[in-house]
């Protein structure tokens, strides 16, 4: 599923759009995995009650301290992706 800035009353960091898109998948929210490649997402995440992951590749500042984001993981590649899901 989308879901958009649109359709949540709060932008993340709040979680409302990631708890609305468990709703209409029919998934609790900690068979979830949440992925981001900003401190708000796994903020967000965390509060949903997901399991996150902070994506340290893309658009990632070198001045960023990934680390501090407190994420469940970090990966440095996609493909450690495949690991988590499985």
């Amino acid at each position: 599923c989308v879901i958009t800035g649109a359709m949540v009353s709060e932008p993340k960091p709040n979680s409302e759009g990631l708890l609305e898109a468990c709703k209409l998948v029919n998934v609790e929210p900690a068979d979830c995995v949440y992925i981001g490649d900003d401190e708000r997402d796994i903020i967000a995440g965390k509060s949903a009650g997901m399991f996150t992951v902070a994506a340290d590749f893309g658009f990632i500042n070198k001045d960023e301290d990934i680390n501090s984001w407190q994420a469940d993981k970090i990966i440095k590649d996609p493909i450690e992706l495949i690991s988590l899901i499985i």
